[in-house]
């Protein structure tokens, strides 16, 4: 759908008075709809940060607006942020700090915890996360890492590498903290932080000798880090305790940039055209008419047509790519408007008679004087999605024993290669060309079952015709005159 303003494709709806002023300026890019789960999508654009409270406000003012009091469908509000460029990664954590958190604790409350205890620090594209080491936060880390390089990707436009750094503490932090701990609890400790059940020898060994040394390893390997270039470079002594497999991997990445982040998580690989088509499939033939909302239809492609021409006010090419798909429920045509750079790979993708799910607004199109798929938002290659229609008869099957070919004019275009790769799948044995009056098909049918896969040895073709009888005895032509069939002029009556 083309860009209209929030207020207006919502028209008379009625937000909370804090988040009301935030939506004067705010428009909506795209409504897609999901019916499983029931969720609608609205993606909007603004050039003013929204915070997570007031997005969450909006959600339930359009679900009451569209689905009333007793509406299930879940209303998911998806911002990108069109910002300038004085928003830098450090005023973005300052400023969106608390929507992140509040997200976060929508997703998942163990990250929220992790996340609003970490130590936070930030360079220009880098975000270092430095949270307690543990069992959860291995688990939750990659989680952590995938949502800001997501959201700012997605939603500020914004390269971000996000690291997240297991920080573990000094041997005195740790015994201060256990220490601390121990006077929270029911376990009596002295004034100079000493058990009273356990004698000083005790207390004092928190850490013993081999602790002190994986402690000095830990901490060599921390200092091993550059933020800078994302990577660990592994020292000199520790080479020694890698195997000779493991000497290519003495630089280890463990962030992906949020490219690569974007493409492996966030857009689906198969989609050649556009960003993806989520959503569920639509029957064409439930189309009827134009609709705002971005619909996902699956088919095979037909008819495509192609047409260069020129933007305007620029010397920039554009390419008119029309056409038409089906679902075998019914067909719709398309229109897609291509740029120069993207026209042959677009072509190569999606060849005739190929099979594609496509993401589109239906829309009235003037020059077809119907509707159409329109503004569309992406295209996938699938699979054929047919279901074969095969011979399930049990037991010694039948033979078609009365089958025209192309050759039989006026009366069948069966292609014989394909007639016999039919026969093949169905598991007959055998298979009869009964041409009218004609036998030409014979050779094209013995080369054309040398090329049918899976064809048994014993597999026949019966060569065969459907002749004509005709009655030789009575007289061809009746009430002759004597004429010539060398006159100037003849005339039969038949």
């Amino acid at each position: 759908m083309s860009d209209r303003p929030f207020k207006e494709v919502f028209q008379g709806i009625i937000l909370d008075k804090d988040a009301d002023p935030y939506f004067d300026e705010v428009n909506v890019t795209g409504v897609t709809s999901v019916k499983n789960p029931e969720k609608l999508i609205i993606d909007i654009e603004s050039t003013h940060l929204i915070s997570r409270q007031n997005i969450k406000k909006a959600e339930e003012a359009v679900r009451l607006f569209v689905f009333g009091n007793y509406g299930k469908t879940k209303v998911v509000i998806r911002e990108r942020y069109m910002l300038s460029g004085q928003y830098n990664l450090k005023q973005m954590m300052n400023i969106y700090i608390d929507s992140f958190l509040d997200e976060l604790k929508d997703i998942s409350m163990i990250e929220y915890k992790l996340v609003k205890d970490a130590k936070i620090s930030v360079d220009s594209i880098s975000l270092i996360l430095e949270i307690p080491e543990g069992t959860l936060s291995h688990t939750k880390k990659p989680g952590i890492e995938k949502y800001f390089n997501h959201v700012f990707a997605e939603r500020f436009g914004m390269n971000v590498n996000t690291a997240v750094k297991l920080t573990r503490a000094s041997i005195e932090e740790a015994k201060q903290d256990t220490v601390s701990r121990l006077k929270n609890s029911d376990v009596r400790v002295d004034a100079a932080g000493n058990i009273v059940e356990v004698s000083e020898e005790e207390t004092s060994g928190f850490a013993s000798d081999y602790e002190t040394k994986r402690r000095d390893l830990e901490e060599k390997l921390e200092a091993a880090y550059d933020v800078k270039n994302n990577e660990v470079v592994i020292p000199e002594e520790f080479k020694s305790l890698k195997s000779e497999g493991d000497e290519k991997k003495s630089k280890k990445d463990y962030m992906a940039t949020a490219e690569k982040f974007r493409r492996k998580n966030y857009s689906d690989d198969d989609c050649f055209y556009g960003k993806n088509v989520e959503g569920d499939i639509v029957p064409i033939s439930s189309i009827v008419e134009e609709s705002p909302l971005e619909m996902v239809v699956r088919g095979q492609v037909f008819g495509i047509e192609t047409r260069e021409i020129k933007k305007k006010n620029s010397d920039k090419i554009l390419y008119i790519v029309t056409g038409n798909i089906t679902d075998f429920s019914d067909t719709i045509g398309f229109k897609l408007f291509v740029a120069e750079d993207d026209f042959q790979p677009l072509m190569e993708d999606m060849p005739e008679d190929s099979f594609v799910m496509m993401k589109a607004v239906p829309r009235y199109d003037t020059f077809a004087r119907g509707v159409v798929l329109s503004s569309v938002n992406g295209i996938k290659r699938i699979s054929d999605f047919r279901t074969k229609r095969m011979d399930m008869a049990e037991g010694e099957k039948r033979v078609e024993l009365h089958l025209h070919t192309q050759m039989s004019e006026m009366d069948a275009v069966t292609d014989v290669g394909k007639a016999i790769q039919r026969a093949v799948d169905w598991g007959h044995k055998a298979i009869a060309i009964t041409d009218h009056g004609v036998v030409q098909n014979f050779p094209t049918a013995w080369h054309a079952l040398e090329k049918v896969k899976n064809a048994p040895e014993d597999f026949k073709i019966l060569y065969g015709v459907e002749g004509y009888f005709v009655d030789d005895i009575k007289t061809l032509i009746m009430n002759s005159h004597g004429q010539s069939l060398d006159s100037e002029y003849v005339v039969f009556d038949i």
